[in-house]
């Protein structure tokens, strides 16, 4: 029994993605109890959980697994918030 390792866990190219979103929400939500949401933190803590995300995905699902950066600023939701047009009165 002590000669027996059991084997290392991989990661399918779902469970990457999932694991890479649940780790970047848990470390979003301690940049911003300790530094009030700072993208630069967020940033830099985004490099070591893509690394391991791509370390523990098989090489098979490397190509699917689904990682990209965070953005920069959070995309507009809802409609636009464009200025009326002018009514032409004649």
């Amino acid at each position: 029994m002590a000669g027996r390792r059991l084997p290392r866990p991989k990661l399918t190219g779902l469970g990457g993605g999932l694991f890479g979103c649940v780790t970047m929400l848990l470390a979003g939500g301690i940049v911003w109890l300790l530094f009030g949401s700072s993208l630069f933190v967020y940033g830099l803590l985004f490099l070591p959980v893509a690394a391991a995300t791509a370390l523990w995905v098989r090489p098979a699902d490397l190509i699917t697994a689904p990682i990209s950066a965070p953005s920069p600023s959070p995309p507009e939701c809802g409609p636009s918030r464009a200025a009326p047009a002018a009514s032409a009165v004649s």
